[in-house]
């Protein structure tokens, strides 16, 4: 069986979120595995379907903004093999702690000529599964290679004062 699923959005476009465990824009699909799509990025649960979904989920965002205020959110999540997230000229912004501005299990996320922006103090900017991260754990050995980062997809990462 395959469902895939597209969204565009406009540079008039700004989401904001409230309560714990909110997520700004998902790209969610079923990677095929004894895995679905789930609320957190190291939830697990069995597979109890008789068939395999292959679903492939596309999420583009062309300017505005994604700004989450409650505690362990994410601004952007994709969720699975064949979820792709492509954010350019957008702002993410996250404020609580165990927020993350961008945040991958098994997913792809493009970020281009975009900002984010963290209040929360000790910030996590990014939080992946199966895949090294950049960006976390803040770390001098990162400092290189955050810069690299944000030199190759035009993107600036602002802490907080």
């Amino acid at each position: 069986m395959e469902n895939n699923t597209r969204l565009e959005t406009t540079d008039k476009t700004n989401i904001v979120t409230y309560g714990e465990n909110a997520v700004g824009v998902l790209a969610c699909s079923s990677p095929g595995e004894s895995r679905t799509c789930v609320d957190a990025v190291d939830d697990e649960v069995s597979d109890s379907n008789s068939y395999e979904v292959i679903s492939r989920a596309d999420l583009k965002m062309n300017g505005g903004s994604i700004t989450t205020n409650g505690t362990n959110s994410y601004g952007a999540y994709a969720n699975g093999e064949k979820a792709y997230i492509n954010l350019d000229y957008v702002a993410l912004e996250t404020g609580e702690h165990g927020s993350y501005a961008v945040a991958i299990r098994q997913g792809n996320i493009d970020i281009k000529n975009s900002s984010i922006t963290t209040k929360a103090l000790k910030p996590p900017l990014q939080k992946y599964t199966m895949v090294e991260s950049y960006f976390f754990p803040m770390s001098p050995r990162y400092q290189n290679k955050i810069k690299e980062y944000q030199l190759m997809h035009q993107i600036s990462i602002l802490k907080p004062k």
